[in-house]
């Protein structure tokens, strides 16, 4: 009954962390869009204003350091999301494999 709470715990542990890989990848995606579209016309016409740099060329720094951000945080959540295992650890399914190795033994041996 042990083991069968562990496992569950352990899946359990899992899907928890497959939650936290999807909200991470869910946010830069969120960022990288909304940043993208409401902040960066803002961001372009001030830099401009305030430096002699062209416009076109403001687009392509603002443009740029968002996609930088965006690319950072989709790749943090990739990587969160790597080392998510739904199926149980391998020492888990041996420890199973060996309480059902030593209950057959146990009652094979008639010492029930």
């Amino acid at each position: 009954m042990y083991e069968l709470t562990a496992t569950k715990l352990e899946i359990q542990e899992e899907l928890d962390q497959a939650k936290h890989a999807a909200i991470s990848l869910g946010i830069g995606a969120g960022v990288s869009a909304v940043g993208g579209l409401l902040l960066a016309l803002t961001l372009v016409h001030l830099l401009a204003a305030h430096t002699g740099i062209s416009l076109w060329e403001c687009y392509g720094i603002v443009g740029g350091v968002l996609t930088v951000l965006g690319t950072t945080l989709l790749y943090t959540g990739r990587r969160r999301a790597s080392r998510v295992y739904v199926a149980p650890q391998q020492r888990t399914v041996a420890a199973k494999k060996e309480d059902i190795r030593w209950l057959k033994d146990y009652v094979v041996s008639g010492r029930t």
